[in-house]
């Protein structure tokens, strides 16, 4: 698994282009671990490839992102839907640094505030 850090954030979202058309598959709970698994479904990794007839073929990718030592989670409980654009920054709460990762900026239908994200793509079925 690779970890996202301040040096690779900006260029890991917008390999995936901030993971818009993407949809959430799974979300796995390990609360003993203190972790949360996030299966996505992303849409759009990489470049996309222009075929003859003007459009887009897309390049569908299974990621997996697990956040660790959580601080914070909210989840509605209908999660896989649509997502347009996801948020993922660095934040400091009480002079910790945390990330953070929401499935929209406004209205998220999950977000988690943790210590670390980590991530991997998995191979398809």
């Amino acid at each position: 698994m690779t970890l996202i850090t301040k040096d690779n954030l900006i260029s890991f979202m917008d390999y995936y282009h901030w993971f818009h058309d993407s949809y959430i598959s799974d979300v796995k709970y390990e609360f003993k671990k203190n972790n949360i698994d996030i299966y996505m479904d992303v849409y759009w990794s990489g470049n996309p490839i222009l075929k003859d007839d003007g459009t887009y073929e897309t390049n569908k990718t299974k990621l997996k992102i697990l956040c660790e030592n959580i601080y914070s989670y909210n989840f509605k409980e209908i999660y896989t839907d649509y997502i347009d654009e996801a948020y993922l920054k660095f934040i400091t709460i009480s002079k910790e640094e945390y990330i953070c990762f929401a499935t929209d900026k406004k209205e998220p239908l999950i977000s988690v505030v943790c210590k670390s994200i980590k991530y991997e793509k998995l191979k398809s079925d």
